[in-house]
């Protein structure tokens, strides 16, 4: 009894050790687009509204998110007002427009990956910088799957966490 005790209690450690290597395994800086006047609910477990999220585009506080977590249909996050710090923790609705990143090709072009990782096949290049908010799909270790419509040309793969800039105020060059 006493080993199946033993066995069950590691099995719950592991269990939650994977868990929070999946946690930390996400990490994703994303961004609420800067010209977005309307809310973005955060839900909490059970799903009730705990927080609606709102630009404050009058005094340009405008709100970042961390990816933490992920389910089928939501991302849990740490949202921050750059002003207020932390304002919400929470779960967001997936595929949402009017959050995402910006890109820091400046100069060069940009490559979009099959794989969050840069030894994997590039899936599509972007020739030109676009100083426009890319939308994403997905985020694991620190690295983004984007996609956006250019020249009625859809582009999309994983973004480095180079080439990533979460930040409402800089180019992040």
């Amino acid at each position: 009894m006493k080993q199946l005790n033993f066995l069950l209690l590691f099995l719950i450690a592991i269990n939650i050790k994977a868990q929070a290597v999946k946690h930390q395994a996400l990490n994703c800086k994303i961004l609420v687009d800067i010209n977005y006047e309307g809310n973005i609910n955060v839900y909490d477990n059970t799903g009730k509204i705990v927080k609606k999220l709102k630009n404050n585009i009058k005094k340009e506080d405008f709100i970042s998110l961390t990816i933490i977590g992920t389910n089928d249909s939501m991302y849990n996050v740490i949202a921050n007002q750059a002003f207020e710090g932390v304002i919400a923790k929470g779960w967001i609705k997936k595929n949402n427009p009017h959050i995402g990143i910006y890109v820091r090709n400046y100069d060069s072009p940009l490559s979009l990956y099959q794989k969050p990782e840069e030894k994997s096949k590039i899936q599509s290049t972007i020739k030109h910088y676009y100083p426009i908010l890319f939308h994403f799909k997905d985020c694991e270790n620190n690295w983004l799957y984007i996609y956006i419509v250019i020249a009625n040309k859809k582009f999309e793969g994983w973004l480095s966490p180079d080439m990533q800039c979460a930040n409402s105020y800089t180019t992040c060059n």
